[in-house]
């Protein structure tokens, strides 16, 4: 049997009401993974929801940075990269789902999101928002 081929996509929360932005230490994966199957089956039915059902599993989420990997398999990845970005909602907070990148492999998502990080951080710095700059 060949093995199964997945993709990675990376993702990143954000928040709709600027006032919330401290709520979102209290989201679950669980809470992630349930506004994304309900998001997948307004927008997909019941093909796409039966599709991706049983590989869709989240890699890793942080809870500091909002930023995670979602793992599926590669026949079904396009119905995942299509939902992400119109989840209106995880758990009782308004958010939306940003696609960061998509991989083939762990790695290389992995990679993304750290070159994420790092630009987010020389922003920071940029703008004064934490620690001296050092340019």
């Amino acid at each position: 049997m060949p093995p199964v081929k997945r993709r990675y996509i990376g993702f990143k929360i954000d928040s709709r009401n600027v006032d919330s932005r401290d709520d979102f230490s209290n989201i679950r994966e669980g809470d992630i993974v349930r506004a994304v199957k309900e998001s997948l089956q307004k927008l997909h039915g019941d093909f796409g929801s039966a599709s991706i059902i049983y590989s869709l599993n989240l890699k890793k989420y942080d809870r500091v940075t909002r930023t995670g990997i979602f793992g599926v398999k590669r026949e079904a990845y396009h119905f995942l990269s299509t939902s992400l970005p119109v989840v209106p909602q995880i758990g009782k907070l308004e958010a939306s789902i940003s696609i960061l990148s998509i991989s083939g492999t762990l790695r290389g998502c992995y990679k993304k999101l750290q070159a994420h990080h790092e630009m987010m951080i020389r922003h920071y710095k940029k703008f004064g928002i934490f620690g001296k700059s050092s340019e």
